[in-house]
């Protein structure tokens, strides 16, 4: 069930937008972040994506925040203000609290059946936190291949469905470069990380008060 304590709006658009979610059994909810409106859709077992909306971030990226938001202010909409989806509403719970510089328990997602792209996936949700990074041959290496698959990594991350939760934006070159990013560009990439840092910068601050 959607959260209380989130503005939530019922729009029965997303529904029919999507092929109508009572017909498909698909539960959709479109989530209004600073870096654009991002779509959640999932089956009452399983987290299907989260992706942009409309298949891009938000312009003008120099006018984003530097640092958390109060989740409060990011409205949900929901196909239905009936929606009884707890994969769902955790999913929508998670990006609220990634965006407030705050952590919860992450949703779960299914694996594919190339098991090279889902161990990608899986490895880099649990190897690369918050405000971290690595290379493409570094998650290569993690999955137990050698730095000649960092391609096949990259391939990996570009059919990433869970954007943020598959944290395919803290997977950069070698060199230290950013490198590409097909979920919203490298200045939505870089701003990523950029909000990371910052919000780990305050985590440490408030820790050594």
């Amino acid at each position: 069930m959607p959260h209380s304590s989130v503005l939530i709006v019922e729009d029965s658009t997303i529904a029919r937008m999507y092929d109508n979610s009572s017909e498909d059994g698909i539960d959709r909810a479109v989530v209004e972040t600073p870096i654009g409106p991002v779509l959640v859709e999932a089956k009452k077992t399983t987290l299907l994506g989260i992706r942009f909306q409309n298949g891009k971030a938000t312009e003008g990226v120099e006018n984003l925040p530097s640092g958390p938001v109060d989740p409060h202010t990011l409205t949900v909409r929901y196909s239905s203000k009936h929606v009884e989806n707890e994969v769902l509403s955790d999913a929508v719970a998670w990006i609220r609290a990634y965006f407030g510089g705050t952590e919860t328990k992450k949703p779960s997602v299914v694996p594919v059946k190339d098991d090279f792209t889902s161990m990608c996936w899986l490895t880099a949700m649990q190897k690369v936190p918050f405000g971290q990074t690595m290379s493409y041959g570094e998650l290569a290496a993690a999955c137990g291949k050698t730095s000649a698959h960092s391609r096949a990594v990259g391939g990996a991350m570009k059919k990433n469905p869970y954007l943020l939760l598959v944290p395919c934006h803290r997977i950069v070159r070698s060199g230290g470069e950013i490198g590409e990013y097909s979920a919203g560009g490298p200045r939505i990439k870089k701003w990523l990380l950029h909000f990371e840092k910052a919000v780990q910068e305050k985590r440490i601050t408030h820790r050594g008060v």
